[in-house]
């Protein structure tokens, strides 16, 4: 998968995968909600991305940015920070603010 959108499990799996992983449609499902959240942060609106701050300046930064084992590591820990703790939502852009759970 594309390592920003990928679920937690499949990034923990990423750098020491196991025999008895199974990828599930949940994990599909949980890619699908990395992809709306990215698209809420980084456009204004449908088709207008976002002119006031580049992905460096959000919290998707580190989701952009992941290439080494360390990174993808570094990845799960900070998706399990900003989902628990809902960080992320504070970045929507206003139009995506019904969105909001």
């Amino acid at each position: 998968g594309t390592i920003p959108f990928m679920a937690i499990d499949l990034l923990r799996e990423y750098n020491s995968p196991s025999k008895d992983f199974t990828h599930t449609f949940s994990h599909d499902l949980e890619s699908l909600i990395y992809v709306l959240i990215w698209i809420c942060i980084l456009y204004q609106a449908p088709n207008e991305i976002r002119s006031d701050r580049t992905i460096e300046q959000t919290c998707l930064k580190h989701w952009a940015l992941a290439k080494t084992s360390t990174d993808i590591r570094n990845l799960w820990d900070q998706k399990v920070g900003q989902l628990s703790t809902r960080s992320v939502l504070s970045e929507f852009m206003p139009y995506f603010e019904l969105l909001k759970p």
